[in-house]
């Protein structure tokens, strides 16, 4: 700094830097400050200011010195200086290139992208161009055709991509190959890798060849009961489902007749493509009444369609008989169901009682005899039971006989069904007469059925106010019995 056209009196300038395009800490020291001249002092003054030497191309910067701020009368001249920093370094615009030289895509992936890289540099704009060239893949069949440019502005370091489509078609094919190429690169950048292979991987799958697979009888031996009327037959598709296909079945007899022991039986059997499951057909079987050795059918499959093949094509049912002679087994009437006196009745009138019950059924038909016992105690001890020969009559009758005492009665009641042969006539009629007279001694009658499923039995002069218990068992021609449950009631 100079000072001119006077050096009276002390003066000072204040001084400060200010960026413009080079900026303070980056390319040089921010400096301020004070310049002093004594009276008389007209020597230069000076101001020193660091300048930064990066590694970083960036062409000429520029910043300016200001003063201001004059004192002890001293006025400025040129109060503004525009200081110029002179690039020394070397220009770097860098490399471009592929990230990789070969890569691979799937065909039915669509789109394959590729990365280009600016290394070794950022100075300046730079660009290229690329391309893309057929191989063995063509392009509008196997990828789209792809050119453009790529663009870096100064400064820009970042990748930058290339999208190309790929045709999924349905073609079975060899892996096929493309490639992209770089070019033309200005601004200074050089190429690297400057080509990129890729590889379209096929993924169509060739039809496989069908297989129809195999047809055969799930056994070669089979059996059924007699009287089970159907015998069903199973034929399995194995190692195979490709395709339609059928097989005809068909029957006929071994020691087995035809219409005696079973049914003519054939027909087709048929698979959907994909269809692998068991299929199924019935054989009517006849079953007699007669007492015989185990017979056969013969069983087979013939004139295959589709592709497949036959195994197990012949096979023999056997009809295992079923005619042995039974074994009878008698079983017990029904226990009859009381009626009335109800159970746990009083104000009975002990000078007439009528006792009523359901009859029952034997299961084997036989004949039922009733038998009514009625007693002063639950345990009917001490009770007179009169018991009849079973009889057989072509309609149900009622047979009984009362006897009183001091202790309790009995009373035997008799139902007669069965055939009418003339000495069982006579015996029956002996019967009748020998209780008829009894029943006369007691000045009681014979009962018969009521006619709608109930017997009925009367009972006259019981003992007045007291308790008595009464029960009816059922017993058939075979000695088999059932009896009801034990009621009881109360005279007045």
């Amino acid at each position: 700094m100079t000072r001119t056209g006077g050096s009276d009196g002390a003066v000072s300038v204040a001084y400060a830097t200010a960026d413009s395009s080079a900026i303070a800490g980056s390319d040089y020291t921010a400096t301020s400050g004070t310049l002093n001249w004594a009276g008389g002092d007209a020597a230069d003054k000076t101001i020193t200011i660091n300048i930064t030497d990066d590694s970083i191309f960036e062409g000429d910067e520029a910043f300016t010195l200001a003063l201001s701020s004059a004192s002890g009368g001293a006025s400025l001249g040129s109060n503004t200086a525009t200081i110029n920093i002179l690039e020394n370094d070397v220009a770097q615009p860098g490399t471009l290139s592929f990230t990789t030289s070969t890569t691979s895509v799937v065909e039915n992936n669509t789109t394959i992208t590729l990365t280009v890289a600016r290394s070794n540099g950022s100075d300046g704009t730079v660009s290229a161009v690329f391309a893309s060239v057929d191989g063995s893949a063509i392009a509008g069949e196997d990828y789209m055709l792809a050119s453009g440019t790529l663009n870096w502005a100064d400064g820009d370091a970042a990748d930058k991509t290339i999208s190309i489509t790929i045709v999924d078609d349905i073609d079975v094919e060899n892996d096929e190959t493309f490639s992209v190429g770089l070019s033309g690169a200005n601004g200074g950048a050089s190429l690297a890798v400057a080509d990129a292979t890729i590889t379209i991987t096929d993924n169509d799958v060739a039809a496989p060849t069908p297989v129809p697979g195999s047809i055969g009888l799930s056994s070669s031996n089979y059996s059924v009961n007699e009287n089970e009327t159907t015998a069903t037959i199973t034929i399995n598709r194995t190692n195979g489902s490709d395709g339609a296909i059928a097989v005809d079945y068909a029957i006929s007899a071994g020691t087995a007749t035809l219409d005696s022991d079973f049914t003519d039986t054939f027909g087709t059997l048929s698979w959907a493509d994909g269809d692998s499951s068991a299929k199924t057909f019935s054989i009517i079987i006849l079953d007699d009444q007669t007492s015989e050795n185990d017979e056969t059918i013969n069983i087979s499959l013939k004139n295959v369609i589709g592709g497949a093949s036959l195994v197990t094509s012949d096979a023999t049912l056997t009809i295992v008989d079923d005619d042995t002679a039974p074994i009878a087994v008698n079983q017990p009437p029904a226990a009859p169901i009381l009626i009335s006196p109800a159970d746990g009745s009083t104000g009975v009138d002990p000078t007439l009682v009528t006792f009523d019950w359901n009859m029952v059924s034997d299961p084997d038909g036989d004949a039922v005899d009733y038998l009514l016992e009625y007693c002063v105690n639950a345990n009917f001890t001490n009770c007179t039971i009169v018991q009849k020969p079973t009889l057989s009559k072509a309609d149900t009758t009622t047979i009984f006989a009362g006897i009183g005492g001091t202790a309790g009665m009995s009373l035997a009641l008799l139902g007669l069904v069965g055939g009418t042969s003339r000495r069982q006539r006579l015996i029956q009629a002996a019967i009748l007469v020998v209780f008829a007279l009894s029943m006369s001694a007691c000045g009681t009658n014979i009962p018969l059925p009521n006619g709608d499923g109930t017997m009925s039995q009367t009972a006259t002069n019981l003992q007045a106010n007291t308790t008595y218990y009464w029960k009816v068992t059922a017993t058939d021609t075979n000695g088999l019995s059932a009896t009801s449950e034990v009621w009881s009631f109360t005279t007045l």
